[in-house]
């Protein structure tokens, strides 16, 4: 058990079909410890055309999401990042987010480790 471990945590924000493209992607390069997890992301609707004069009001709609979070070594969390901006087309307005942070595992347990990850090529 190793304690105080500092680490990059990598977290995606994408729709449901693009959560699968990139899991695929993720095992490719083995990438085996992966947290997802169902969220929704709140979109502020605005009235179009004539309705927008009738009633003013906006109104919050909710998009079904998901999140992976992945940890991994500092090293990898640029190379890792260009992959899934690629590979989940982050780079079009309106596909999802990618963000990352260090974080500090007090301490790690055998299901709690860094992905050790093979080598990286962005296409």
């Amino acid at each position: 058990m190793k304690k105080n471990t500092k680490l990059c945590q990598i977290t995606v924000i994408v729709n449901k079909e693009t959560e699968s493209l990139l899991i695929s992607e993720f095992k490719k390069i083995n990438i085996n410890w992966i947290n997802t997890e169902d969220s929704r992301r709140i979109i502020l609707e605005q009235k179009k055309g004539f309705l927008k004069f009738l009633n003013s009001s906006k109104s919050l709609l909710e998009d079904p999401v998901r999140t992976i979070t992945i940890l991994v070594n500092s090293k990898n969390e640029k190379p890792l990042i260009n992959l899934i901006i690629e590979k989940a087309g982050l780079n079009t307005p309106g596909r999802g987010s990618v963000y990352s942070n260090e974080v500090t595992l007090l301490n790690t347990h055998k299901e709690c480790l860094e992905n050790e990850i093979g080598e990286i090529n962005v296409e």
